[in-house]
């Protein structure tokens, strides 16, 4: 069997394989050229490595430069970003303007009470995302309703601290009980009962993080 190869950068590549009859390599090299249209060729120095798409944690530009990032190595690409999301397809969504993310490959949310939001790939490996790409990410099914989570934070926050007035005059009761003496300005009233609104919404923070990551 004969093979020829011709590289000519204004051809369109294509493949043809003329067989008398049907054989077994008619069929790998089939699915040889059909696999390599959804896949990425990164470099680890001078070697080539083929990279299948559901083996990439994300895609990250870095000083210019375009990385696949995997589950135990990070390989260089000669693809731009743009270039890479056309080849990777649905699976992976632009967390921001320098990198593509494997909605598969993503273990958790990281949300913070600025409104940020950072992803935790099941590698270990973490980015944020952009308030220009929030909306996008929003829409996708894999990922939790923030207003859910905030109205959730804000509800638990006053239930855990609609106990501070009580509280307050619980101490003060005692403590007035104790001393007769013993007498607090309206100042002093108020920093009390705000301070147990505010161990309270830690409290509900905490809760509603524990909350996302399941």
């Amino acid at each position: 069997m004969k093979c020829n190869i011709i590289i000519d950068a204004d051809c369109e590549e294509s493949v043809y394989v003329y067989l008398r009859k049907h054989a077994p390599i008619a069929d790998e090299i089939q699915t040889l050229v059909t696999g390599t249209e959804h896949m990425l060729v990164g470099y680890r120095d001078k070697t080539i490595i083929p990279i299948r798409p559901e083996d990439i944690t994300c895609v990250t530009v870095e000083d210019g430069k375009v990385f696949a990032i995997t589950k135990t190595e990070k390989l260089r690409l000669q693809e731009r970003l743009y270039q890479a999301e056309t080849v990777l397809g649905e699976s992976f969504v632009k967390i921001n303007q320098s990198c593509l993310a494997n909605i598969k490959q993503i273990d958790r949310f990281d949300a913070r009470l600025a409104g940020s939001l950072f992803v935790i790939f099941k590698n270990g490996y973490r980015d944020y995302v952009s308030r220009r790409q929030l909306k996008i990410v929003k829409k996708k099914d894999w990922i939790p309703s923030m207003k859910t989570h905030l109205k959730s934070f804000f509800l638990r926050g006053m239930l855990f601290g609609g106990f501070g007035p009580i509280v307050a005059a619980t101490v003060y009761l005692i403590h007035s009980q104790i001393h007769e003496t013993l007498f607090l300005s309206g100042s002093e009233i108020f920093i009390a009962v705000l301070s147990t609104y505010v161990l309270a919404f830690i409290h509900a923070e905490v809760s509603v993080f524990h909350q996302i990551e399941r």
